[in-house]
């Protein structure tokens, strides 16, 4: 089995604390163990954004090689798995089945309907640590910068257009 962002050896804890029996870690790999882990480390890279995919070496099939963070990363990393892998449990395998969303709404994707596919708790262990990359859509052409710039790029100072600051004209007439 490939390395993994957390140590099985650190579950049992966390998930006994919690209420939750771990799957057996005995018989032939995979174990159901094995495969639990597995899926909740593809959950996280999912939401990690624009990485690239280690393709050689102990970290092939992931976005990140945990030797190449420092130990505050790491160890949010760590608690991000663990809070992954007991949603996983809480949330039961059909959940990660069915689709995840009643309705989508567009051009920005709006959803509507149904619970995250990632721990709530995963991510609030993962921000603020530089693991999640922010990532664009076209309607930024492509710029690198956040959602809101559009917006900002038509502001000008108070007074010096129509509309309270805004230029009439790169809004629309």
């Amino acid at each position: 089995m490939p390395a993994l962002y957390v140590d099985k050896d650190d579950l049992d804890a966390p998930a006994s604390d919690a209420g939750y029996t771990l799957p057996s870690d005995s018989g032939p790999a995979p174990t159901e163990l094995d495969r639990l882990v597995e899926a909740a480390q593809q959950d996280l890279d999912s939401i990690l954004g624009n990485y690239e995919i280690w393709t050689t070496g102990t970290y092939a099939g992931l976005k990140l090689d945990v030797t190449t963070l420092d130990y505050a990363q790491q160890q949010a990393l760590s608690r991000a798995m663990i809070a992954q892998i007991l949603y996983r449990l809480e949330m039961g395998p059909q959940f990660f089945i069915r689709p995840q969303y009643e309705q989508v709404n567009g051009p920005e994707f709006q959803t509507k309907g149904a619970l995250p596919r990632v721990s709530p708790r995963a991510k609030q262990e993962l921000s603020g640590f530089n693991l999640i990359r922010l990532t664009t859509s076209i309607a930024n052409k492509g710029r690198g910068m956040p959602p809101w710039y559009d917006f900002s790029y038509n502001v000008t100072p108070p007074g010096d257009g129509d509309y309270g600051g805004l230029n009439r004209g790169a809004i629309g007439r």
